[in-house]
């Protein structure tokens, strides 16, 4: 296995899910350990990554899962054992609403699932737009939504449509994001051919992808993939990747 201070884990939560996140993460120049948690694969020791990320899924914490989602138990369980360990976790979509659910905050179903291209904002703090004009344009995919912040958490993110459209604790080393930073424009596309083509059940649709620019948003999440390596926050201390 590769050392802890180079491992970023991708814990999938479906499939294909941590592909995109894992060429990221080796632009960064680190190491990617993949664990396909949805096949039921083990999961490694928490603190034997420097940082780990939670792909999104078709699963959902918010109702007790089909046999097909069951291991989002186990997934659940080690993402509260990751949060005990002070291990720097980002969430993405379903990860982002698993980091919500493993700190006792709420996770909620929308009557309509979101699907297409949202404008996000980003906050300085809860309530406090940044400057004019640095929202930035991501794909969304989601019917369960995080409806106010964790206990402990600070809302990063939010959009028109979904007031918590990322958070981070003011304490451990944890940010969900409800957004897809790492889907671009091809893959956006794809998906909603796909998905307004055969859908079945009612949604609500939103910008295509004909515009759609990805960038800022791959390398807002680069930027976290980089933050939480170069330095994590174990019990208060600051320590520097070494």
């Amino acid at each position: 296995m590769a050392r802890a201070s180079r491992t970023v884990l991708i814990v999938e939560n479906g499939h294909n899910r941590g592909e995109a996140i894992g060429r990221m993460a080796k632009i960064a120049g680190l190491e990617v350990q993949l664990a396909r948690a949805y096949r039921g694969e083990p999961l490694p020791r928490p603190q034997s990554a420097r940082v780990i990320i939670l792909t999104g899924g078709p699963g959902s914490v918010c109702d007790p899962p089909p046999s097909d989602s069951a291991f989002l138990g186990r997934v659940l369980e080690f993402t509260q054992l990751a949060i005990e360990r002070w291990t720097p976790i980002i969430g993405i979509c379903l990860g982002h609403q698993m980091i919500a659910r493993a700190l006792n905050g709420k996770v909620v179903r929308r009557a309509r699932r979101e699907v297409g291209i949202r404008r996000i904002y980003p906050l300085l703090s809860a309530g406090s737009e940044n400057a004019e004009g640095s929202e930035l344009r991501a794909f969304v995919f989601h019917q369960d939504h995080v409806p106010e912040a964790p206990p402990g958490c600070t809302v990063t993110f939010r959009s028109d449509g979904c007031a918590v459209q990322g958070f981070n604790h003011r304490e451990r080393p944890l940010h969900g994001l409800q957004f897809h930073p790492e889907i671009a424009g091809p893959q956006a596309q794809s998906i909603l051919r796909w998905w307004y083509s055969e859908n079945i059940v009612p949604f609500r649709k939103l910008d295509d992808a004909a515009a759609f620019d990805a960038k800022p948003a791959q390398e807002l999440l680069l930027n976290l993939i980089r933050q939480y390596t170069v330095k994590t926050t174990v019990g208060g201390a600051v320590s520097e990747m070494s």
